[in-house]
């Protein structure tokens, strides 16, 4: 959220710097294709605004999967997907009443939030275990086996727990607070919880403009990131994600305009 030198990067900074205009706290509410603008609302004052376009570049992001089961609701669990997110979790930490981290998931957001915690700790001097809990054979599936092993085993040294091959089928609580979970062999301690099972692009705005949206779920886009609107753009999280090396690397069908060029000197 800062410069190197400490200045804020603000919507102050954004403009004097970068010659920007970013609006915060404002939500893109439609978009109209044919008029080429998109409407938007203050999320502060309620005031809703135009924004023209030439172009339009989608970067919408992902949301959390949550997985099928029941606690999710319950305070103390949580998920990992913005700054909003992560200060729960370090206040949660700081405050003293985090004694069992149980992160579910084994992928990268599962890992960087193990590495995380087991910071924290040591840093705050907390007597807190952390405990990872995979359904899948192996932490970080897209490595070969023998690696995962040696993140595992990394992880393990830190004393961090490690489970594979456990599906959690509920969390469990008391007044309303999460206490442990469940999984189909394993009853762990839990007073926090992160779910990071995965997330899965953002696409309803795009949707309700009419944009293709690919097989994966993401919004389809040929090799330039363009839409089957050759005026507007999609990349990150919410865009299609497409194999440059397998057999899945043809683009769409659709035809696209070249690449808007660039105003910045």
């Amino acid at each position: 959220m800062e410069t190197p030198i400490g200045v804020l990067r603000d919507p102050v900074f954004f403009q004097n710097v970068k010659q920007i205009k970013a609006l915060n706290q404002t939500e893109a509410k439609r978009i109209d294709r044919e008029a080429k603008q998109v409407e938007a609302r203050s999320l502060v004052s309620g005031d809703v605004m135009t924004l023209p376009y030439d172009y339009l570049v989608l970067a919408m992001g992902s949301e959390p999967c949550i997985p099928p089961i029941s606690g999710t609701d319950l305070e103390g669990v949580h998920t990992l997907q913005g700054v909003e997110d992560a200060e729960a979790l370090k206040a949660t930490m700081e405050g003293g009443a985090c004694h069992h981290v149980v992160i579910i998931g084994g992928g990268l957001i599962a890992m960087k939030s193990a590495e995380a915690f087991v910071s924290r700790r040591c840093s705050l001097g907390l007597d807190c275990s952390v405990t990872v809990v995979e359904v899948l054979p192996q932490v970080l599936s897209f490595l070969d086996p023998e690696m995962a092993l040696l993140v595992q085993r990394h992880l393990e040294s830190k004393g961090v727990k490690v489970f594979t091959g456990e599906q959690v089928v509920r969390i469990e609580g008391e007044n309303g607070r999460a206490t442990r979970v469940v999984t189909s062999a394993l009853e762990i301690a839990a007073d926090l919880v992160v779910v990071a099972t995965g997330v899965r692009p953002t696409v309803k705005l795009a949707q309700e403009t009419g944009l293709e949206i690919g097989p994966t779920g993401g919004i389809a886009t040929d090799l330039h990131m363009c839409t089957n609107d050759p005026s507007i753009y999609a990349v990150g999280d919410c865009a299609k994600t497409r194999c440059l090396t397998g057999p899945n690397h043809c683009p769409p069908t659709f035809p696209s305009a070249p690449p808007p060029t660039s105003r910045v000197g």
